[in-house]
């Protein structure tokens, strides 16, 4: 229970120094790097959902934030895992359709559960994160990024993800 007051009070205090955040609507595609974890949960995941987001809009360095789940289950196998991180994105020059090229590099701790061939583990590790992406709009990401998390009973749950988010709603 204390982890995952930890992890709730750096999500937390993330959004304060955020100045652009609400709720996305996002999807994307997540590619483990580990064969041990590509053969027992799949070469790729497949993702979608509602969650906290912030649109990379602005030309400049600021304050990011960051939060993702993922959730697997595959012959009695199972992993869950949640992971809030914050860091730093520098937005470039805008070009003549509002486009916005990004860079940000995120870290932070992710709280792991999972079973595999019958052991189970459970706790946490860090996570680092860096993204290259575009933003059109104001509220439109699209973005490409490495996770890289420590491993946990050895297992090592990082990988490449692309995917895009739609902030729909900001506050």
């Amino acid at each position: 229970m204390k982890n995952l007051l930890l992890i709730a009070a750096v999500f937390a205090s993330s959004f304060a120094s955020a100045d652009t955040y609400g709720l996305g609507l996002g999807g994307g595609v997540f590619y483990p790097s580990s064969s041990l974890v590509r053969d027992l949960f799949g070469s790729s995941w497949v993702s979608y959902g509602i969650s906290p987001a912030s649109a990379e809009s602005s030309v400049g360095g600021k304050i990011a934030y960051d939060l993702q789940i993922f959730a697997r289950s595959r012959g009695g196998n199972r992993m869950f895992l949640i992971s809030p991180s914050v860091g730093w994105s520098q937005g470039f020059a805008k070009n003549s359709r509002g486009a916005v090229p990004y860079v940000a590099a995120r870290i932070g701790p992710a709280y792991t559960d999972f079973r595999i061939f019958g052991d189970t583990e459970r706790g946490l590790i860090m996570n680092t994160n860096f993204e290259a992406g575009v933003t059109v709009g104001e509220r439109l990401r699209v973005f490409g990024r490495y996770d890289a998390f420590t491993k946990r009973g050895g297992v090592d749950f990082s990988g490449f993800s692309f995917g895009a988010s739609w902030l729909f709603a900001s506050f």
